[in-house]
């Protein structure tokens, strides 16, 4: 039997239960609780209640506490959550705080511990696991997942071929289920990009007004550039370069004045970041989401967000959310996805697309290969030559845009990069090669290069890098002299190291060790940030951030 919470007919059912001392006693005198928001499930054998699930519906999922099961029956536990799961649908957020003693029942229905107590686990509904499903059915259930729970959702959209699908794949979605609802894209325009991209983006973000709210942003935040050792960023649309831009800026898009967080400081990744709650705000809505076409099989770091066991800040369960904020989300709907399933799902369901794919198709590039990104950042610089092949024009203007293109265009894969099959010159350590690079370079660059070797050799001298067992003891072999720790702050099963920088080492490990090779490969990339060193964010720049988070947060509690 199934009752609404203020049903006059279930208070003379579950009456006598609820105030049973001993009924009581069992739930360790913890009250049960109605309302207009509960739906109670009674189970009835022989004209005796047996069991009973008060289930409470917060605003977009449910939860169950307080039950009671006479006898503690399994078959009771089975019967009403067959029942509660066949009402609510496998796809809806379930939780439960569900007894020590009741935990298995529970899991064989599909329930998963999130958290023990010390009287109760709470637990989670797992659906249906989705290995059953084609990556396409998997992708419907996650839309269906998003667009319930979310009040609002927008698509980071590049123009790429992966969220060009995504962007499909959720029109359809909203045609089909949820027709008159609103669906957010939002493009990040970094001024130098393929002609093709261009047209294909502005072809798109018109197509389907009655759907589509676009946020076209043109904003000079900063961008990695590895073109130069000059420039460690650049700005697209930036006004005082205004006379040398690659294309004029487009009609009705989105500049910085639109936005009250921006700052001359911020990076394009924390734009992205921020965007988020700036729209929520816009919007007067509760929850946002931002839906991401990243997927696994492009990089072992994507594969790593979603199946890292440290990715727990998610909705619930589901391993392809990320809680970015209060209330804000990412969510990777075709994180499953192969490059194979992109290019079927284009030609079965005819959906358009970035016709510069064409293009890098006969230059010879392999599928694999195939990226839109920004030009100049350390992944592209390889490929940079093709613009002069594919799109003259824009390549031509950009020579005067970045400093160092041409360079980089023609000589990114090759050895005068600097990187690739690095030797240390004759005469030279690494160390001396080190320093005569720095000699080499701007007072600026030179000092930054510094800074970032001074804190790596700080760190290895009193923190110490975690490293395997197994490199441990190629380190041994090899005669280095090290200390070993018993502790580390991190996550994880290596041991601390402390050691003084090596000139260099000829292990397979050869990255995760500090040496001086290492920093002549950053100098040689042009990596002013020293990823390849492996340097985050710096304090100063997680600082930027929390000051405008901070901002945010005070804005939206006055105005949400």
């Amino acid at each position: 039997m199934r009752l609404n919470g203020v049903d006059a007919r279930l208070y003379p059912l579950v009456g006598p239960l609820v105030m049973n001392p001993a009924i009581l006693r069992q739930n360790n005198n913890y009250p049960f609780k109605t309302s207009n928001r509960y739906l109670w499930y009674i189970a009835i054998s022989d004209g005796v209640i047996v069991g009973f699930i008060p289930l409470k519906k917060n605003e977009k999922s449910y939860h169950i506490d307080n039950y009671y099961i006479q006898g503690d029956r399994t078959e009771t536990i089975d019967a009403l959550l067959h029942r509660v799961i066949d009402d609510l649908g496998t796809d809806s957020l379930l939780t439960a705080l569900v007894h020590k003693r009741h935990t298995e029942p529970f899991r064989q229905n599909h329930f998963r511990t999130d958290k023990q107590l010390t009287l109760y686990d709470k637990m989670e509904y797992i659906p249906v696991p989705e290995r059953q499903l084609n990556v396409y059915e998997a992708t419907q259930r996650r839309l269906k997942i998003i667009f319930d729970y979310f009040d609002y959702v927008y698509v980071s959209f590049s123009g790429g071929k992966d969220s060009s699908v995504l962007l499909n794949l959720c029109i359809d979605y909203l045609r089909k289920y949820e027709p008159g609802r609103k669906l957010g894209v939002f493009h990040m325009d970094y001024e130098a990009q393929y002609r093709q991209t261009t047209e294909y983006v502005e072809q798109t973000m018109a197509s389907h007004p009655d759907i589509l709210e676009v946020y076209h942003c043109c904003v000079p935040f900063k961008v990695s550039t590895c073109t130069s050792m000059y420039q460690s960023y650049w700005r697209p649309w930036e006004e005082s370069k205004r006379d040398i831009w690659v294309r004029e800026k487009p009609k009705d898009c989105y500049t910085a004045k639109d936005f009250d967080f921006f700052n001359e400081e911020l990076w394009d990744y924390d734009f992205q970041h921020l965007f988020a709650p700036w729209l929520r705000m816009q919007k007067k809505c509760k929850r946002v989401c931002c839906l991401v076409g990243i997927r696994t099989q492009e990089s072992f770091n994507r594969w790593r967000s979603i199946h890292s066991d440290r990715n727990y800040k998610r909705l619930a369960y589901y391993k392809w959310t990320h809680r970015l904020d209060h209330h804000i989300y990412n969510a990777y709907p075709i994180y499953d996805w192969k490059t194979t399933d992109i290019w079927t799902a284009n030609g079965k369901f005819q959906w358009t697309y970035n016709h510069l794919y064409d293009l890098y198709y006969q230059a010879g590039i392999p599928i694999a290969h195939q990226r839109v990104a920004s030009p100049f950042i350390s992944q592209a610089i390889s490929a940079l030559k093709v613009y002069r092949i594919i799109d003259p024009d824009t390549w031509g203007k950009m020579l005067g845009r970045v400093n160092g293109v041409n360079f980089a265009g023609m000589y990114g894969r090759t050895m005068a990069m600097g990187w690739r099959m690095i030797k240390c010159p004759p005469g030279f350590s690494w160390q001396e090669y080190m320093y005569f690079l720095l000699d080499t370079l701007p007072e600026s660059t030179r000092q930054n290069y510094l800074n970032k070797l001074d804190v790596s050799i700080r760190f290895w001298r009193k923190r110490g890098g975690c490293l395997s067992e197994e490199t441990i003891q190629k380190l041994r072999e090899a005669g280095v002299d090290f200390t070993l720790g018993e502790k580390t702050a991190y996550h994880t099963d290596k041991q601390p190291v402390r050691m003084e920088y090596l000139d260099d080492i000829d292990i397979p490990e050869f990255k995760e060790i500090p040496t001086y090779k290492r920093m002549c490969i950053c100098i040689l990339k042009n990596d002013h940030t020293c990823k390849y060193m492996g340097f985050a964010q710096t304090k100063q720049e997680k600082e930027q951030r929390e000051r405008v988070m901070k901002k945010y947060k005070s804005l939206e509690h006055g105005q949400i």
